[in-house]
């Protein structure tokens, strides 16, 4: 869900309840459990970690708060995707992870020119070892994640 002229909205998480009085799985209704607030929500991504520190886990990949004021204008796209993980106890998610800090970036396409990198990153233009790179210190404007799995390690991509 998305109000006004903003992009600040709700991931909504629905309960599903069986009807009583028929067989387990043949009726029911969902209900709303929780509502999960989200800046520009693009794309969700649900995944079981086993073991310690392991649990089920919500992604959210938060894009952009409005639409951009001017051509050229990527802050709108500067929100944080965020992993929120199951409380079983509660019987709701909690906010995990954000994930923003050292080793979270965005570069521009590499067959975008120099002007429009530049644009893409100014005005936290990072220069990469090459000199050509250029990079934000953040993830700009997140459309989609994908949780998986490979050789017993849980991986999260992020475009």
């Amino acid at each position: 869900a998305i109000s006004g002229a903003t992009h600040k909205g709700s991931v909504s998480v629905y309960r599903f309840s069986p009807s009583s009085g028929t067989p387990s799985g043949t009726s029911g209704t969902f209900t709303l459990a929780q509502s999960i607030p989200a800046i520009g929500a693009s794309g969700l991504d649900l995944f079981t970690i086993l073991g310690k520190g392991g649990g089920d886990f919500l992604v959210i990949a938060n894009r952009q708060d409005q639409v951009p004021v001017s051509l050229g204008d990527y802050s709108a796209y500067d929100q944080v995707p965020e992993i929120h993980k199951w409380d079983t106890g509660a019987g709701l998610f909690t906010l995990h992870q954000r994930l923003s800090g050292p080793g979270f970036e965005s570069v521009p396409d590499s067959a975008a020119g120099l002007d429009a990198s530049q644009a893409f990153c100014s005005p936290n233009c990072i220069p990469g070892d090459d000199g050509v790179t250029m990079s934000v210190p953040f993830l700009r404007g997140a459309t989609g994640v994908t949780a998986f799995q490979s050789g017993g390690e849980t991986y999260l991509a992020v475009a």
